[in-house]
């Protein structure tokens, strides 16, 4: 796991007093000794939220242009992902990161790494970026990046541990979403509820 996680974990636990936090590139996370309390913490956040933004004169605007891809092509970009991976790969659309994968810094939201040690052993600590007309070159890109991080943290491994390969979990493509990777539907399963934590509004397999 990176240093600045640990930075992070060191500067939340300060905040003990607080109910949450909200974390760049990640959103909302609250707290509470009571699963049932820390549940309705966060419509109680998210509604504080929209009253302080109500009550600006001017209120800030978040908008994403995004459209969707037409099924043909969609098809023809998972084969052709499908090719560099394998096979045996099983794939998922999951358009709920639509408007991330297509926004113009996505490449600094994913930099920014996943929001926990859950999703970091799930999905990886960061997914691939890639482009629908060049699939192959965003694929090669990640695995040369994630042998670098594998190398840099395998002297942290116990003894005997390896690498469990280097093609990406989850991959972020504009106009369509996230494209999620498994061995298994069990797996694909599992790394999608990872992918993202809204509610699905299309989804294709491949």
């Amino acid at each position: 796991m990176d240093a600045s996680w640990f930075e992070l974990s060191k500067a939340v636990g300060k905040l003990k007093d607080f109910d949450g936090v909200v974390l760049a590139h990640h959103g909302l996370i609250v707290w509470d000794d009571d699963s049932d309390f820390c549940l309705a913490k966060t419509p109680e956040a998210v509604e504080k939220a929209e009253q302080y933004l109500n009550s600006l004169s001017k209120r800030p605007n978040s908008e994403f242009v995004h459209s969707e891809l037409p099924d043909s092509e969609l098809a023809s970009l998972l084969l052709k992902i499908r090719g560099e991976l394998g096979r045996k790969q099983l794939l998922k659309v999951d358009t709920r990161l639509a408007e991330v994968a297509s926004r113009g810094d996505v490449a600094t939201v994913v930099a920014a790494g996943v929001s926990s040690a859950d999703h970091m052993l799930r999905i990886r600590p960061r997914s691939a970026v890639i482009s629908i007309d060049d699939p192959a070159s965003g694929i090669s890109e990640y695995r040369e990046n994630y042998q670098t991080y594998f190398d840099s943290n395998k002297n942290l491994l116990p003894q005997g541990f390896s690498s469990h390969g280097n093609d990406p979990r989850v991959l972020l493509v504009p106009k369509v979403g996230a494209v999620i990777t498994g061995s298994t539907l069990a797996e694909l399963k599992t790394s999608g509820g990872y992918s993202a934590p809204y509610t699905l509004s299309r989804s294709t397999s491949c």
